[in-house]
């Protein structure tokens, strides 16, 4: 409150008048409804009112000689007020105001409270300073209610991080956004940069955009609009998304400039809706049409898409249509009693209705009307379906019942396509992982000024002990000068930096860590330091590096696997394989060598680095390859144990012998057994790796040998077949999801002091107005002196406090206090606080009253902002798809999300107060130790993977993250559990299929060359088998010939797996492929005396190649006529099944036994002698 010279004199008279009838002052000062406090120019006579001796916690009337005996202290800022400093005695000493200063008064007893206080020198007539009074305004509870509204804040922000919804804030100047979460960049496929970058009405159809300019031009104007709204959301990819935003706007000086939303996709849920409606529309049409007359009555009921039936007063039917009958299929007889229907229908619950409890006989027992009750009926054909049942009792004028009307709309298929839309919605949610990144904040320096809690998962080290440090001080001496040289270019040249880096984490390991980051600025452009998120990429390097290794080993292999094809001898073939060998375990010397009949070694091949160094007597040294060797030694290890072994120390090794004279020194040994069919056949061996051999290296000879044993005996018998066994397993993590932290500015509230000092007539009629009645309301005293003061009230407040302004003058009321709404002079309505004591003459009789007002407008918005913040939270909570339990340090549960109760299939009133641990949801085994330890600890968890049972038993897989928090003001942990088990089926099943890719692309590989040689060996026992020499021999020759014959089959069915050739589909229909293939088919069958049948429904075309099906047709009746026994029956099918085509070849054979199942998808599986799978 801001008083000035000339209201000094005023109030300086009234002061006189004090002294003069004191009675009289206290009870007029006492009305006022501010805190005053006065005091003379000796600062000795301190007075003050009622209203101030009940906030400084005084008697009536108590006096004190001097300041320094009062009972409280007075700070500023957390400084005390000196005595000569308070802002009555500051006014008293130098003559000047002291305005609007907040002070926080604090009491022995410990009791705080905080007040805004104006001060003012009381003058005299002559100008001479008389004193000076203070008016203090207490706003305790403001700052009270500011804070809660900061802790709900930060509430919200926290729930918020649960939420993997898209979430992003607009600005309406513009209009704009102001940011973005990550997972709106995914649902709308734009990265950050983009969206920020656009305006709201580049990502909205244009409809959309009408309706938002709409909304804002209302919200502007001060409408009230639903916060739900549903947009038409082009996504960069052109696809058309539909979402339900829930708005929250963000006001300032009373007025909006911007929102906070958060965006659900529900484009498969508006499809389903769209069709419902249409259905609605259909029946509310129909429903329309059936009021003009009975005739069309009888032909909507029969015609319309809902099942109705008409009963009379006992319940008898008195009309039902053919719908009605279609739904239950089967028909009601035009007679019959619905009290004795015999039909069987559940409660959603799984519960049978029992015959009371059916919505007609409700209707005509208890005249309920029963609209839209969800039922699972059972039909006559055994199937189950959903209806909506609406049923209402018909009454006569006298209210009495005579008929009952039930409808029975079929909803079948739009629960089939709810539940579709759940388990896409589920399998979506699977798919995102919570990211394990830690957020940090840093200055100039390169200082840390913040950490999240991720930096001690990531990092091993705790985020308070980071504070103040660089990360360069965790980092080797060599990394940490470039990686701070590189930081401080960033200050003259600041923008989004990303860069990869290594340091030691908590327990002294080193990891590999990325960091990306952007710079952020003052309101003057000036730097203040960096934000960003630090990831751990140790084992994407890892995989990067062996990826490097598979990819090289891959190499040499495809290189082997080309010059095996090539070579011409075995010895050349062997020398390929050796140096394959030594380059990609960098030997300098080898050997291939194999076990002869007699057992001794024959070696293969030597590589020219060892005959070049070898000196050995006997000609070895000439490059005659040893045989009939004796097995002893390292490799005697090697071939007995059948285990691949190294050693970087041979002549310490205990199996180490005396090395020939003139052999070349050995420094260190890798051996590796060759292996066929299960039986060692020899060895390879390389020595002296340069630094010694690895544990790598043992992998790489492996895999090796086993590819030389392949490409040997592919030379020796060319009716063998290679096979690898190798895989490539590349695992780089692809998916991650920055943690972004909503910061919102709350809006300043006026600490102004603006109380108002109103006198009125007993009608209402303004006697005296203060002078800071034009600051508050904008009018001039003299615009209302003599006026009524009700003239400016709003409508809805004017008859409630006209009628207490009225009975309290009637009777005489003494004091009173009321809250309403009046028009400023610029036509807005401000919330007031009035508190009035009614005045009396001599005798009693009242004649007006004096009303002290304050403006309390900031206060109702802080208290209607408090109410929508915590509606945003539980709203976040509920709508969140992610299973979500909030529970006390007890164990109780405290609140529990609809997502949560759906999938373990209990209802919240079993959870709600219950132990969770008495629920099971962990199985017979109990929470996790990993979770009993968090709790325990008080520790966050991320991302733990737990098995869940349902209410059910169902065994569900999930990725369990919880955080402490408080909740009114209560430590508690909330859970969040991410549905994983549809991820973790699919993954399996991908690893199926890189198997079945990998024999694909190494069939391709070798099938050609392999069959070439094999026809020239046919085609030459073909030729001399016709010989008269050879006829004798006629049955052997015609066994080999079969035995080719039959490997060419296995190879044209590899060339089937490794076939790359371009598609040429073509529209056809699968019936008429069938039809085309039915004789050739009942030929072969006939001659077994088998049966071929054809049930061929009608059908859709389809985009296929003709050929490949005829194929896949006859390879399914031959196996199926081949399981038959004489006299069995073939039946091939077509039918639709929903959206699918089904192709089906029932046989009468004994079946595939149960252990086989899992190995149908494998090629070249059978169980025959002489199949090919």
């Amino acid at each position: 409150m801001v008083i000035d010279q000339s209201s000094g004199r005023v109030i300086s008279s009234f002061l006189q008048s004090f002294y003069q009838a004191p009675d009289l002052a206290f009870q007029v000062l006492n009305s006022i409804p501010a805190s005053i406090v006065t005091l003379d120019k000796t600062c000795q006579d301190i007075t003050y009112n009622k209203k101030a001796a009940q906030f400084l916690r005084l008697q009536p009337r108590e006096t004190f000689s001097d300041s320094s005996d009062l009972p409280f202290k007075m700070y500023h800022k957390g400084r005390e007020i000196p005595t000569d400093e308070m802002p009555v005695q500051y006014a008293a000493y130098h003559g000047e105001e002291v305005k609007d200063l907040e002070i926080e008064f604090v009491w022995g007893d410990g009791v705080h409270k905080t007040a805004v206080c104006s001060s003012t020198p009381l003058f005299g007539e002559d100008g001479s300073i008389l004193g000076a009074a203070a008016f203090f305004e207490d706003i305790t509870e403001q700052r009270r209610i500011e804070d809660e509204l900061k802790k709900s804040e930060e509430k919200f922000r926290e729930i918020v991080k649960y939420v993997p919804e898209g979430v992003y804030e607009i600005d309406f100047h513009g209009p704009r956004l102001k940011s973005v979460s990550d997972t709106m960049c995914l649902l709308s496929g734009y990265t950050r940069e983009e969206l920020l970058s656009m305006n709201v009405f580049d990502i909205l159809e244009e409809k959309s955009r009408t309706v938002f300019q709409e909304r804002i031009r209302k919200q502007l104007g001060g409408e009230k609009i639903d916060n739900n709204v549903e947009y038409d959301i082009r996504a960069k990819d052109g696809l058309m998304l539909h979402a339900l935003l829930n708005v929250t706007f963000t006001y300032k000086d009373g007025k909006p400039e911007g929102a906070l939303v958060i965006a659900h996709e529900i484009t498969e849920r508006k499809r389903a809706e769209q069709a419902l409606k249409k259905t609605e529309q259909e029946l509310i049409e129909a429903g329309l049409r059936a009021q003009h007359n009975q005739f069309i009555l009888e032909t909507v009921i029969q015609q319309m898409p809902a099942g109705i039936i008409i009963t009379d007063a006992s319940g008898k039917e008195v009309k039902n249509n053919k719908e009605m009958d279609n739904i239950w299929k089967r028909t009601m007889a035009p007679s019959e009693n619905i009290k004795s229907h015999g039909y069987t229908a559940f409660h959603p619950d799984g519960r049978e209705y029992q015959l009371g409890e059916w919505p007609l006989l409700r209707s005509l027992e208890k005249g309920e009307e029963v609209i839209g009750e969800q039922m699972i009926i059972l039909r006559g054909d055994g199937t189950k379906g959903t209806v909506l049942v609406s049923s209402v009792p018909v009454r006569d004028e006298n209210g009495r019942i005579i008929a009952g009307v039930v409808i029975d709309v079929d909803i079948t298929e739009q629960k089939q396509m709810e539940e579709e839309l759940k388990e896409s919605r589920n399998k979506y949610q699977a798919l995102v992982e919570t990211t394990c990144d830690f957020i940090w904040e840093m200055d100039i320096f390169g200082r840390y000024t913040y950490c999240s809690p991720q930096m001690e998962t990531l990092w091993g080290i705790k985020p308070e002990e980071m504070i103040g440090k660089t990360p360069f001080d965790v980092m080797p001496e060599d990394e940490k000068k470039s990686a701070a040289q590189y930081f401080k270019g960033l200050a003259n040249s600041p923008g989004p930096f990303s860069i990869e880096s290594i340091a030691y984490d908590g327990k002294g390991r080193l990891i590999y860590l990325e960091f990306n980051g952007v710079p952020y600025f003052d309101d003057n452009g000036g730097l203040l330091g960096f934000r960003g998120i630090t990831r751990d990429i140790t084992q994407r390097k890892q995989a990067e590096e062996q990826l490097t290794r598979k990819n090289t080993l891959v190499e040499g292999i495809n290189r082997l696997l080309h010059e095996c094809l090539t070579n011409i001898n075995e010895e050349e073939l062997g020398k390929s394989c050796l140096d394959a060998a030594e380059q990609l375990t960098e030997s300098r010397f080898g050997f291939i060598g194999e076990i002869n009949p007699a057992g001794y070694f024959d070696n293969i091949t030597i590589s020219d680095p060892g005959w070049t160094a070898c000196s050995m007597p006997a000609g070895t040294g000439e490059r005659n390859l040893p045989k009939g060797l004796k097995i002893h030694g390292i490799c005697e290890r090697v071939l007995r144990e059948g285990k691949s072994l190294f050693t970087n120390n041979l002549t310490a090794h205990p199996d180490s012998i005396e090395l020939p004279e003139g052999h070349p020194l050995l420094k260190a040994f890798l051996g590796a057994p060759l292996t066929y069919n299960g039986k060692i056949i020899g060895m390879i061996g390389l020595a002296n790796r340069e630094g010694g051999y690895r544990e790598e290296d043992l992998d790489v000879i492996e895999a090796l040998a086993h590819m030389i044993v392949q490409t040997i005996m592919h030379k020796r018998a060319v009716t063998a077949l290679h096979e690898s066994e190798k895989q490539l397993e590349a695992l780089v993590e692809k998916r991650t999801q920055e943690l972004h932290e909503l910061n919102k500015e709350l809006r300043q509230i006026t600490d102004n002091m603006a109380d108002v000092i109103l006198k009125v007539d007993t009608k209402g009629n303004a006697q005296y107005i203060s002078p800071s009645y034009p600051k508050l309301m904008g009018y001039t005293v003299e615009d209302k002196l003599g006026k009524s003061v009700f003239d400016t009230l709003h409508p809805d407040d004017t008859e409630r406090i006209l009628f207490a302004f009225k009975y309290g003058m009637e009777a005489g009321i003494k004091e009173g206090r009321f809250e309403y709404r009046c028009r400023s002079a610029d036509g807005n309505y401000l919330w007031l606080e009035a508190t009035g004591k009614a005045l009396f003459d001599d005798k009693g009789k009242c004649e007006g009253a004096v009303f002290g007002i304050r403006d309390i407008t900031n206060r109702k918005l802080m208290e209607d902002n408090l109410r929508q913040s915590e509606e945003r939270f539980f709203k976040a909570f509920n709508l969140s798809p992610a299973m979500t339990v909030i529970r006390g340090l007890d164990g109780k549960c405290i609140d529990i999300n609809e997502t949560c109760l759906t999938t373990l299939g209990y209802t919240r009133e079993e959870v709600i107060g219950s132990f969770l641990d008495e629920f099971n949801f962990y199985g017979g085994t109990g929470p996790p130790p990993e979770l009993k330890q968090a709790i325990s600890e008080k520790k966050s968890i991320k991302n733990l993977e737990v098995e869940l049972y349902t209410k059910q038993g169902e065994k569900r897989t999930g990725l369990l993250s919880g955080e402490f928090i408080d909740l009114y003001g209560e430590p508690c942990v909330i859970f969040s559990v991410n549905d994983i088990t549809d991820l973790r089926m699919m993954e399996k099943e991908i690893a199926h299929l890189d198997r079945l890719n990998l024999v694909g692309e190494m069939a391709g590989g070798i099938a050609h060359e392999i069959r070439n040689p094999m026809m020239v060996v046919r085609g030459y026992l073909e030729h001399i088998g016709r010989k008269k020499e050879f006829e004798k021999y006629a049955d052997r020759f015609q066994l080999m010939i079969g035995e080719l014959d039959r490997a060419n089959s296995i190879i044209t069915e590899y060339l089937t797996l490794s076939r790359n050739k371009a598609h040429d589909a073509k529209t056809e229909n699968i019936n008429n492929i069938l039809n085309d293939l039915i004789s050739l088919i009942e030929t072969d069958a006939i001659k077994d005396d088998k049966y071929v049948t054809l049930e061929l429904e009608e059908i859709p075309d389809l985009l296929l190649e003709k050929n490949d099906i005829k194929q896949l047709v006859l390879n399914l009746v031959r196996n199926g006529l081949e399981a038959m026994d004489p006299g069995g029956y073939l039946t091939l099918k077509t039918f639709t099944d929903g959206h699918e085509i089904v192709l089906a070849v029932n046989d009468q054979g004994k079946g595939i036994p149960p252990e086989h199942m899992n190995k149908m998808g494998i090629p070249f599986f059978t169980t025959k002698d002489y199949g090919t799978g």
